[in-house]
């Protein structure tokens, strides 16, 4: 995948962080935990992941629950067992109230309250990011996973603070959901075809990573398109926007309806609806019936390559004609296509590129494919001659219009 842009995160603008040392009284009694029932009625151990996505909700805010074999030398020397990071202190109440209620709702009701007697709840004050970065003997960043997620949410809530200059668009408005995403929510990509609306929405993805030859951090930005839906079916993550406009997005797991299996409903995994309630905060409902206007509540889907095209394709050709299907062409070309079927650069204007990804078209200007410019390999990015045989070690194949009059087709 192509890395929309890059930035380095000098020790200034990597922030601070909060965190909760865990001791090992806090893994046995999570060891001691039942296993949690799954949709499919069979049951797994419980997820770090679960109980930090319950915090999220709780405290609108970044949270991660790291178990030990995650952290540094440092905190492991120290006798730390899991460590929760965050970006500022959770009140007290509500992160006794939120574990409480987790573990209540994992025992189907019955209120044994094992973990939050053993929780930590002074982590001290804010520290700086960078007092937590080491380097070996070469100069090169070493550190815990949890490190990068801060540095990630800090950066993100530096670059949330500023509208985004768009030429010929105009400032745009991100907003940080609570797994340090940026989301254009305010600025909606809206089309109607066949008497229908149609919605998408832009994003962008954030994670700090190391270069070679680099010494400090390096921030990585993709930007996306994910269309919204207004049917359940597929969905697996919403987004939900709270009252307070400045306040993160929720991001949080769903299970849509399934009448046959006695869930009539969509509910909302995690248990956060429930610790949330608990909690005395702002409820979070979930609609039976998605509308096509577009609300506080977002399904997450992954963009189909038909409806991201209509989205984005100008308003004149999306409104008058409708898009064809180009799933086919974009995102389901077998692996191993027969050689003497590709076309020439002189057939139909199209050329041909190579990818162990599809990316999601983007059409500036009359052309909704133009973008599809692909990659062979991590290291290079070098577009396949048209009119050679397609590499046998490619893993998939797709075509770019080069004309915007010429129509879309494969031989």
């Amino acid at each position: 995948m192509l890395t929309t842009i890059a930035y380095r995160l000098t020790p200034e603008l990597l922030g601070n962080v909060v965190a909760y040392p865990l001791t090992s009284d806090f893994t046995q009694a999570w060891e001691r935990l039942p296993a949690r029932r799954q949709p499919s009625g069979d049951r797994a151990s419980p997820r770090y992941a679960s109980l930090a996505t319950a915090l999220r909700a709780v405290a609108a805010q970044p949270a991660v629950l790291f178990p030990r074999s995650q952290l540094g030398r440092w905190d492991t020397d120290a006798g730390t067992a899991a460590l929760l990071v965050t970006t500022s202190p959770i009140d007290r109440w509500l992160f006794t109230t939120c574990v409480r209620t987790w573990e209540q709702v994992l025992r189907e009701g019955h209120d044994a309250d094992t973990l939050s007697p053993v929780l930590n709840l002074d982590p001290g004050a804010p520290r700086p990011l960078a007092e937590y970065l080491e380097r070996d003997r070469a100069g090169r960043i070493q550190g815990p996973g949890w490190l990068f997620e801060a540095a990630r949410w800090n950066a993100a809530q530096l670059l949330a603070q500023q509208p985004v200059k768009v030429p010929g668009v105009g400032p745009l408005r991100l907003r940080l959901d609570t797994d340090g995403d940026l989301v254009c929510w305010d600025d909606p990509i809206s089309t109607a075809w066949r008497q229908r609306s149609w919605h998408a929405m832009v994003y962008v993805s954030t994670r700090v990573i190391t270069l070679p030859g680099i010494p400090d951090l390096i921030l990585r930005l993709d930007a996306h398109v994910t269309r919204i839906t207004d049917r359940w079916y597929g969905v697996r993550t919403v987004r939900i926007a709270r009252s307070d406009p400045q306040s993160p997005l929720l991001k949080l797991r769903v299970r849509p309806p399934w009448p046959a299996r006695g869930q009539p409903h969509p509910l909302i995994e995690d248990a956060a609806a429930e610790i949330v309630q608990a909690c005395g905060l702002e409820p979070i409902e979930l609609p039976t019936q998605l509308s096509a206007q577009l609300g506080i509540v977002r399904p997450v889907t992954r963009p189909n390559a038909t409806e991201s095209a209509r989205a984005l394709a100008p308003a004149s050709s999306s409104s008058s004609k409708p898009i064809r299907r180009a799933s086919s062409v974009l995102h389901r070309f077998p692996t191993t296509p027969p050689k003497s079927k590709w076309a020439g650069p002189s057939e139909a204007g199209l050329s041909r590129s190579t990818s162990t990804r599809p990316s999601t078209p983007v059409g500036p200007t009359g052309c909704a494919w133009s973008a599809c410019t692909l990659r062979a390999s991590p290291a290079s990015i070098s577009p396949v001659n048209s009119t050679s045989t397609p590499p046998r070690n490619a893993a998939r194949y797709c075509w770019t219009r080069t004309t915007p009059s010429t129509p879309l087709r494969r031989r």
